[in-house]
């Protein structure tokens, strides 16, 4: 393969990918080319071709999708996946289209919520191997005759939610969808009163234009909106025998029994937002000779009429039958005083005798539920899910015994939305009679209960347990917002529940809690939030052992009780994989919490007080969600966090959720804001999160990912203050310890003095003033103008060894009596007392040895300039430095001798 990126004008594609199987494709293409530049682009194909046809690349294929779009502005993207090529123009918010951005292999075009007006002729009819189009979500208004042209293998078509009016469009338009299987035609509301006021005028007795479907004869599932008052499937489409699925909505208001007699083979009807309709005959649906599910959402017939309508399908089976907003009224009372919310065996006595498997009513204002309702032997027999939801139920538990006892049903759902806010003053004049209504209605229910539990039928008080039957089939139940208050002072024992493994009983105001709820060993899901668990019983919960999943959601937990019990209270659910015990204001957990639940995945403890993590983390080994915002932490401490990747590295996965925290950004929390920017434990937020920085003004974790920063603001002048004191003493130890090495003596002197008796020795302690060391053949400064300036200026007698040691002693021994009596040592030090003196080393020894704290001055140095550094350091280490007189030369200057007087004169 090679590609190449000739760009002679904007007509060719930038990039080519050929190969040499492949090159006869190319030559299809040559015609989106300017003829005045065929000749030179051909030329440069060839180029291409042939470099390629030499140097093939090993293995690679040439997908059927084989020449890349790239035409300017082109705002579409491609893909392939096996047979498929689709090109996804969805949401670029496109007013016109153009041919070339669709390749000829396409087959999943995708046009959706864009702003097209209009689709025009040859824009898609190039496209013969289409199948499926999606054009829904525009603002389409006209289609022209031929645009769907040549699409034979269409077989998916939806043009929903579009301003069309099927009465102005061609007739033939879909005239080549042979193979269509899936035409979705609902438009928006915005039509219809266009089409009330305009089209049916002309068109009076049609719902649909003639002939517009009499060629897509394929077509299995069809959503259109009808025009006019009244709805008929016109002669055509009794030619469509596919035709199994129908949804139909729009401005209609009757439908009578010859309405759907040209759509017989239909199984799934569906009649959405009708809410113009009026009447409908209980006698249309028998045109259907097998229905199998049928769905009102939105038709406001009522709900007694609508069930009337059933009557065609008594003694057939039909799979699902779905009520969904279907009114009287608007009015929030109006069913439950015209007797439409009520449901009794009046209501139901078509409904009973169909072998019906789902059963849904939602958002109907049903009211009251009386039990013969549901009394049927073909219900009792057939019903799999009964789904009554979103309505407005009032009553009691007991007047749910007729519906537990339906030995087939499986799934139940019966909830209540009963509201207590007026909305209008309609309602207001509704509210006194809808109170009676209810009273008499729930006034009915305890005698019924009372009857029941007098002959044992449903209910037994039996030493103070309440025992309910319910049906061995059940496996799910939803009972949520249906009671206003359930006391629990006496145990409930469910008889007949082994195979009912999820209960909801959401908001349904249980109070009171004393005893448990017993005869649920199998439940796996139970919710019981928006209750009130202010007290309970800390063997609550040990009646569900197979429990999986625990809600308890905004429950009013005591607080002070789980601070010191939640372990015991969920110490025996050793299945319970999921805990919700968010919003309950808990601020604490008792310890070793959650170590006996081993299987615990997943805990939620969002709004609530807790500081810091309640529980340890590392009791927990297969938790991998822990949800813990909007509570009242500021830090999360170092165990948690370690805890935290520890478990990520065990598990390969773990979600915290933190949003809603104030988390401290001050000095302390340096490592938190570290470990939020580098741990791989999935955090929510974008890892960003609400804390306090040091001056307490709310900022961002984000705020601070510059680490090095808020480090230096926090630690930098404690650590800059730090330096400079360690500074400061290692100066300071420095210049101690040097003073102590240059005058341990003298300072040891002058400590000796202070703090003892301690004396120095005086001149008249010793026999000589001065004892004066120097070298033999250097002996004329030291002996002559040295001596005589200090016999007879200084007065101070000075011991020489040439004059003064007799002959008859030993060298040694004499230099050494000689110092040991001299209160001063002065030792001139030159070149050749230092190299060529036999007695240098042995001189300054013995006056090293001499220095004591009696006398710490007692050796003066004189040394000229240049030889200090041959000076032995041990000598200089020994003599102050103010004894140590550095002289140019030796001559007796007046800055000598006034050196020498001051350190041969003083006492100290």
């Amino acid at each position: 393969m090679q590609r190449c990126a000739y760009q002679p004008d904007t007509c060719i594609p930038a990039v080519l990918i050929v190969s040499s199987t492949d090159h006869h494709v190319l030559v299809k293409k040559i015609d989106q080319m300017n003829s005045s530049l065929i000749f030179s682009k051909l030329i440069w194909l060839h180029l291409c071709l042939t470099i390629t046809f030499l140097h093939p690349i090993p293995g690679f294929q040439v997908p059927e999708m084989e020449l890349a779009y790239s035409v300017e502005n082109n705002p579409c993207s491609y893909g392939a996946n096996l047979s498929l090529r689709w090109v996804n123009c969805s949401t670029r918010s496109l007013t016109y289209l153009l041919p070339s951005w669709f390749p000829e292999s396409t087959t999943d075009l995708m046009l959706q919520s864009n702003l097209l007006m209009v689709l025009h002729n040859d824009t898609l009819t190039h496209l013969h191997l289409l199948e499926r189009l999606s054009l829904e979500n525009n603002l389409l208004r006209y289609i022209q005759a031929n645009a769907f042209q040549g699409l034979h293998n269409l077989n998916y078509l939806n043009l929903e939610y579009n301003r069309l009016q099927l009465f102005s469009l061609p007739a033939n338009i879909f005239n080549d969808l042979i193979h269509l299987t899936e035409l979705r035609l609902i438009q928006k509301d915005i039509s219809f009163d266009e089409q009330k006021k305009n089209i049916t005028k002309i068109f009076s007795n049609k719902s649909f234009p003639e002939n517009m479907f009499l060629r897509v004869i394929n077509l299995t599932l069809l959503t259109i909106t009808a025009s006019g008052d009244y709805l008929y499937f016109n002669e055509e489409f009794k030619h469509l025998n596919e035709l199994h699925t129908v949804v139909v909505t729009g401005t209609i208001s009757t439908i009578d029994q010859n309405s759907f007699i040209h759509v017989q083979n239909v199984q799934h009807l569906s009649l959405v937002d009708l809410e113009e309709m009026a009447r409908m005959s209980d006698l249309s649906l028998g045109a259907f000779l097998k229905m199998r599910s049928l769905n009102y959402d939105l038709v406001d017939l009522g709900l007694r009429h609508a069930l009337q309508t059933l009557r065609p399908l008594v003694n057939s089976t039909v799979d699902s039958i779905r009520f969904q907003n279907v009114r009287a009224s608007n009015s929030k009372y109006a069913s439950l005083m015209s007797k439409d919310g009520v449901l009794d065996d009046s209501a139901m006595q078509y409904l009973l005798q169909i072998c019906v498997r789902e059963l849904h009513l939602i958002g109907c204002d049903i009211f009251v539920i009386l039990p013969s309702a549901f009394n049927s032997s073909t219900f009792n027999s057939c019903l799999r899910t009964l789904n009554i939801f979103n309505n407005p139920v009032i009553g009691s538990i007991f007047g749910l015994f007729s519906v537990f006892h339906l030995k087939s049903v499986n799934r139940l759902v019966l909830t209540s939305t009963f509201v207590t806010h007026y909305a209008d003053d309609t309602d207001i004049l509704y509210s006194s009679n809808m109170v009676s209504a209810a009273l008499s209605m729930t006034a009915s229910i305890d005698s019924l209960r009372d009857h029941q539990t007098m002959h044992g039928n449903s209910s037994l008080l039996v030493n103070n347990t309440f025992n309910i039957y319910i049906s061995k089939s059940l496996q799910y139940m939803d009972l949520s917002r249906l009671f206003g208050s359930l006391h629990l002072s006496a145990a409930l024992n469910f008889l007949g529940g082994e195979t009912l493994v999820h209960l909801r009983l959401i908001q349904n105001g249980i109070n009171d809690i004393k005893k448990p709820v017993m005869g649920l060993r199998k439940l796996k899901t139970l919710y019981l939030s928006n209750n009130n668990f202010e007290s309970f019983p800390l063997t609550f919960f040990d009646s569900y052992p197979a429990l999986e999943l625990l809600a308890l959601e905004s429950c009013r937990i005591d607080g002070l009780l789980m601070s010191q019990h939640s372990f015991r209270v969920f110490q025996n659910l050793h299945s319970l994989q999921s805990l919700d015990l968010s919003f309950n204001s808990l601020d604490m957990l008792s310890p070793q919490t959650f170590s006996t639940n081993p299987n615990l995945t997943s805990l939620n403890l969002a709004g609530n007080r807790f500081r810091n993590v309640p529980f340890d983390i590392k009791l927990t080994p297969n938790v991998k969600f822990l949800d813990i915002r909007h509570n009242a932490l500021t830090t999360i401490d170092i165990s948690s966090r370690k805890a935290l990747d520890e478990k990520l590295n065990t598990l390969g996965e773990f979600r915290l959720l933190l949003s809603g925290n104030i988390l401290s950004c001050g000095c302390e929390n340096l490592l938190l804001l570290q470990w939020l920017q580098e741990t791989r434990v999935e955090l929510d937020g974008n890892r960003n999160f609400t804390c306090m920085n040091i001056k307490g003004i709310l900022s961002s974790t984000l705020a601070y990912s510059n680490l090095d920063g808020l480090w230096r603001e926090c630690w930098g002048q404690f650590f800059f203050n730090l330096s400079m004191a360690l500074l400061c003493f290692t100066l300071l130890a420095y210049i101690l310890f040097f003073t102590w090495i240059k005058n341990k003596t003298v300072i040891l002197s002058s400590i000796l003095q202070i703090f003892t008796d301690f004396k120095l020795k005086k001149p008249s302690d010793y026999q000589s003033g001065v004892y004066l060391g120097y070298a033999e053949s250097e002996y004329k400064f030291p002996c002559r103008e040295l001596r005589q300036y200090i016999e007879d200026e200084l007065c101070v007698n000075t011991f020489i060894r040439d004059r003064d040691l007799l002959p008859s002693l030993d060298i040694a021994q004499g230099v050494m009596d000689a110092i040991n009596s001299s209160w001063r040592i002065l030792l001139v030090i030159n070149e050749r007392f230092m190299h060529q003196d036999d007695w240098f080393l042995f001189t300054i020894r013995a006056a090293i040895y001499s220095i004591s704290p009696a006398n710490p001055s007692r050796v003066v140095v004189l040394v000229e300039k240049n030889k200090v550094h041959s000076v032995p350091t041990e000598l200089l280490s020994s003599v102050p430095n103010e004894n140590i007189i550095v002289v140019s030369q030796m001559q007796l200057t007046y800055k000598l001798k006034q050196a020498l007087k001051t350190r041969l004169l003083s006492l100290k």
